[in-house]
């Protein structure tokens, strides 16, 4: 193509990507940054030109756009699917330069900047983005306070895959965080969370109905919804926890210690401070168990290791 066939090409794109309100990042490989030279060189771009992605190396490609290894591996560089990936990468690229710029990382903090990303990215269809700008208008970092945009933006984050979304949004109408306490709203929200696959919005919906809150006590429920949280993330320990706990003093199900202490040693081989610290209360006060004092002192030990507050005030009892 000629530079004055480039010119012309470069300025039609500008122009149409204004009408429609879009702005334009780049993900270049081999032609090492031509396309944001052809567009940039031209005066007044800037308006549609945001960002651009030179990586001309396989593993800029891993790190700067993510990528995957084995795309590259089994597609090559330059092949249709790569370039695909690269497009996506600049596009949720977005997301990681608006938290760049909220936290400081790199760069010097800046939240006009990190909201300007973010919008970008929602804009762009990046749930993440939706999600953060959402949380940005909800405590009022950076931007005012609102609610209904913060809600917007977790709708939106949401219809995009984000279940993270869905359990910021259920959270403020369980508590009542600047808008009317609606638990059944909450649930929806919280619902729709743990669907795109957030097992924090599956665990609160366990909470709710494990401890009443708004809801009438349902242990099933509960554990229905603990399982779903454990299925979404097995690593994580607090659902297992909770399930111990639920069966241990029966919250609208059958008191069931084996079942307790199964849960709450899954909990704690899993590193959770609050099952261990669980767990040497049982063999202390031999709760469904032979009390043991050597036990239940190495579980308050372990407690303790992991952070629990409670821990020491038990170790000094037992005369650890």
């Amino acid at each position: 193509m000629t530079d004055d066939k480039l010119h012309r090409t470069a300025s039609r794109l500008l122009d149409l990507c204004r009408a429609q309100g879009l702005h334009i990042a780049t993900a270049e490989s081999c032609t090492g940054g031509l396309v944001a030279g052809a567009l940039t060189e031209i005066a007044g771009s800037s308006d549609v030109v945001d960002c651009g992605f030179v990586t001309y190396s396989n593993a800029a490609k891993q790190s700067m756009l993510g990528v995957p290894a084995a795309m590259l591996s089994r597609h090559g560089a330059v092949s249709s699917q790569t370039a695909a990936a690269m497009a996506q990468g600049a596009l949720f690229a977005y997301e990681d330069l608006g938290n760049m710029y909220e936290r400081g990382t790199g760069v010097p903090k800046d939240l006009d900047k990190a909201v300007h990303y973010y919008e970008l990215g929602a804009n762009e269809g990046d749930g993440n983005a939706a999600s953060s700008l959402g949380l940005l208008y909800e405590r009022g970092n950076g931007v005012p306070k609102d609610p209904q945009k913060a809600l917007h933006y977790y709708d939106l984050a949401l219809a995009l895959g984000q279940g993270g979304a869905g359990y910021n949004a259920g959270v403020m109408f369980e508590k009542g965080a600047d808008v009317p306490k609606d638990v059944n709203r909450a649930i929806d929200y919280l619902r729709r969370g743990a669907a795109a696959g957030d097992s924090d919005a599956a665990n609160e919906i366990g909470l709710i109905y494990g401890e009443g809150r708004g809801v009438p006590v349902n242990g099933t429920a509960a554990i229905k919804w603990y399982l779903q949280a454990i299925d979404l993330n097995p690593s994580w320990s607090t659902p297992y926890y909770n399930i111990g706990v639920t069966d241990l003093v029966g919250e609208g199900v059958p008191v069931d210690k084996a079942e307790a202490l199964t849960w709450l040693n899954k909990g704690a081989e899993r590193g959770d401070a609050d099952a261990a610290f669980k767990l040497g209360q049982i063999y202390e006060t031999g709760d469904g168990v032979t009390a043991d004092k050597a036990a239940a002192l190495d579980w308050y030990k372990k407690a303790q290791a992991r952070g629990n507050a409670d821990a020491a005030a038990a170790i000094k009892r037992l005369g650890g």
